[in-house]
This record gives C-alpha cells, sequence and structure tokens, in this order.
C-alpha cells in the first residue's frame, strides 16, 4: 500500500469523506500482478504455509490472533505459519523458545481442502487472507501492487504515475490503506500494537478479499480489527 501517500489519501476524514475517497479511486491490474497464483508475492495462498492451531498460533506469536468472525459464515478458518511441506518453521528465542514474527489467519470455502485452494487466489474464489507480521523499517500502510516502472529513451526511470487505484484513510483513528483491482479484489492494510515477549510492538497487517472497498472496511472495523 504508496510509500508515501499520495493525493488520493485522505487523512483524518469524516466518514462521507472517506467515501468519497473510495469512489474516486479507479481499479488497475496492479493486485492481479502481486496476486496471481503463480507468484511468490505474500497476497496468494501458494506461499509456504504450515497449519496450526489457533491455540498453538497464539502460542509462538505471543497474542491472540485478530480474526474475521463476521465473514467466517460458509468459510472455514486455517489458522497458519511460515512453514515448508506442511512442517512449521519457527524461530528461536536465545532461550530456545519457539516463536514467530509473522502468520497469516484464512477463510476458505468450506467445500475445498487446503491442498486444493493453498494455490489458489483471491482474484478468482470466495477466498479471504489476513496476513500478520511484525513491522520493520518501512512506512506502512503502502501499496500491496504496483504497475511495472518505465524506462526513458535514454535509460532513465520515469516517475511512476499517481496511484489512483490506491489511498490511505482514516478510520476509528487508524490509518487504513485501500487497494483496488479490476478483478473485484480489494487489499486493506493498517497496523496493531500487541505487547509480546515483555515490549510493545507494532504489527502491520494486509487483508485481501473480494468486497466492495466500503463494504471490506465496514467489515473490519465492525469485526475490531482495526484496535
Amino acid at each position: 500500500m504508496s510509500e508515501q501517500p499520495g493525493p488520493g489519501t485522505a487523512p483524518g476524514t469524516a466518514p462521507d469523506g472517506v467515501s468519497a475517497v473510495l469512489r474516486a479511486l479507479t481499479p488497475t491490474d496492479a493486485l492481479a500482478w502481486a496476486l496471481r497464483p503463480a507468484s511468490r508475492n505474500p497476497g496468494h495462498l501458494s506461499y509456504a504455509w504450515a497449519v496450526v492451531s489457533e491455540e498453538e498460533l497464539a502460542a509462538v506469536a505471543g497474542f491472540s490472533p485478530p480474526r474475521v468472525p463476521t465473514a467466517v459464515g460458509g468459510l472455514c478458518e486455517v489458522f497458519a505459519v511460515p512453514g515448508r511441506h506442511g512442517k512449521p518453521r519457527l524461530q528461536r528465542e536465545e532461550s530456545g523458545r519457539p516463536f514467530t514474527s509473522s502468520f497469516a489467519v484464512f477463510y476458505l470455502p468450506a467445500s475445498s481442502t487446503w491442498r486444493t485452494v493453498r494455490r489458489s487466489s483471491v482474484l478468482s474464489s470466495d477466498t479471504m487472507a489476513l496476513y500478520v507480521r511484525e513491522a520493520d523499517e518501512q512506512e506502512w500502510p503502502r501499496q500491496m501492487g504496483r504497475r511495472w516502472q518505465e524506462f526513458d529513451a535514454d535509460g532513465s526511470l520515469l516517475p511512476l504515475p499517481t496511484a489512483s487505484d490506491f489511498a490511505i484513510v482514516e478510520v476509528a483513528g487508524t490509518a487504513v490503506g485501500v487497494q483496488v483491482d479490476t478483478s473485484g479484489a480489494v487489499a486493506l492494510g493498517w497496523s496493531l500494537r500487541r505487547e509480546v515477549r515483555g515490549a510493545d510492538r507494532r504489527w502491520d497487517v494486509e487483508l485481501h478479499l473480494r468486497r466492495e472497498p466500503g463494504e471490506a472496511l465496514r467489515l473490519v472495523q465492525e469485526a475490531g480489527l482495526l484496535t
């Protein structure tokens, strides 16, 4: 979601102002490039994940994972940590205690299995993907997908065009990045603060789903995911 908020940014706007910003967004195929199943970007399910229980995830993350309870109807909730061949690949503290600095919560069609959907994408199915990772120094939220940068005749990089498909709005005091795609997919990004391993830490969140952007924002707000 943009390294620096562009003209579409609307910090501090009231609900009506947020709606106006969302209506002004122009979908592109930038998310499609980032979320396509052949990609190794984290917007789809073909990235290597290992399924764990909610209790196991809370133990290695250090806090209860955010969830989308209003969206579970008809979908199957799956908790996952980075893994390989179905086995978790966890980090270790000096004491040897396992932990993870990233995890995911997937909402998958109940008729599917993990084996069949892990190579699918929110672009082509009724799938949601909620990704959480410990924040780094990058500004957040920022664009999930970007269009290819073009070169001038002399080989120099041309400036990136204004991201008409992306904006940052403020919802209930939280900055939320919103990016829309021609496929109907939406990417939302925001940050949470949680005390983990004795320290207050920031966690960056991405939610990928197929919803209208206003509906997607209402979903995360009503689910209490922004705090």
